[in-house]
């Protein structure tokens, strides 16, 4: 179920923008993690931990859709499809 509701995200949001959100969202919560890891913070440690995994997720699933060549609708052709409702 939860993969099923990536998979929709990245196709909605257009794969080429998840790669660049996450990608970002990873290089900015990744030093705040190692620090409260290795400071031992063990609240914010997790929670840290959760978002990395979490967008490490969303990546890969959109990363393995553009190797398997499959298309998304991208958040610019949401418009343009005035029958297609979220």
């Amino acid at each position: 179920m939860l993969i099923k509701k990536i998979e929709e995200h990245n196709y909605l949001n257009g794969f080429g923008f998840v790669i660049a959100e996450f990608s970002i969202f990873i290089l900015v919560i990744l030093p705040f993690t190692i620090y409260y890891l290795l400071h031992k913070d063990p609240l914010f440690a997790i929670i840290g931990t959760g978002l990395f995994v979490n967008f490490i997720l969303v990546l890969f699933y959109a990363l393995r859709s553009v190797m398997r060549k499959e298309t998304s609708l991208g958040i610019n052709k949401l418009g343009k499809y005035t029958h297609f409702r979220i």
